[in-house]
């Protein structure tokens, strides 16, 4: 089973792991916009790879490094909401399109762990050990469905039903997404604390429970509840 591919940027996934995903609406961020951040991880990239300091690790860890960053930036404007920004998902009835979308898989592809619907962005946090039942499964592509499949599955079916409420034709979201391996434990409650914390972040409110598009699911909660408190 092929476990990467490459778009604008190389994925590799990690199967029945989870993932911290986003992805956004066609024109959240105006082009220039765009260029300039793709021109800065460009860059960033090109420094590392003429660096004849760093060994292969060096090399990858530090490439890891100047994307992450090119995200964390990516998502910093959009949270900015520029001017011409379309905010369709700040509407519940298209809002509430996604999360049905989002809660018809759970338990099927992945468990839900996290979401939160932005203006102009979706984040997710999303399990798939679900579809190991153990360690001797036989992973084929008839059995297992892949991170960019079911983000396919889910960004084709909020498109149509997304334009059909709003009435209008075009696309609806961005191609592509951007994904995050979920590392380990801190790193999962690192996540889901950002996704929660998202709207106060961008403005949008000024504590997370005024939110109405936002979700921890119990499971989520409980190991939270757990890692703060040492266990």
């Amino acid at each position: 089973m092929k476990i990467e591919y490459r778009r604008k940027l190389p994925h590799k996934y990690h199967l029945g792991s989870m993932f911290f995903i986003t992805w956004n609406l066609e024109g959240a961020l105006p082009q220039e916009v765009r260029i300039r951040l793709h021109t800065e991880l460009a860059e960033r990239q090109q420094r590392i790879n003429s660096n004849p300091i760093f060994n292969p690790d060096e090399k990858t860890t530090a490439l890891n490094h100047a994307q992450s960053l090119w995200i964390q930036a990516y998502d910093d404007e959009l949270d900015k909401l520029h001017p011409s920004s379309p905010t369709w998902l700040s509407q519940p009835e298209i809002a509430k399109i996604i999360i049905n979308r989002l809660n018809e898989f759970d338990g099927l592809y992945y468990r839900l762990g996290a979401y939160v619907i932005m203006p102009n962005h979706v984040h997710v946090l999303l399990d798939f050990s679900i579809q190991l039942p153990n360690d001797d499964w036989e992973i084929s592509d008839d059995n297992y469905k892949q991170v960019y499949k079911v983000i396919k599955l889910i960004k084709g079916a909020t498109s149509r039903w997304s334009n059909q409420k709003l009435q209008r034709k075009g696309v609806f979201w961005q191609e592509g997404c951007f994904d995050r391996y979920i590392r380990n434990g801190k790193h999962r409650f690192t996540v889901s604390q950002y996704i929660l914390n998202n709207p106060v972040k961008a403005g949008l409110c000024a504590k997370r429970e005024d939110h109405p598009f936002t979700y921890l699911s119990p499971g989520d909660a409980t190991w939270r509840d757990r890692f703060l408190n040492g266990d």
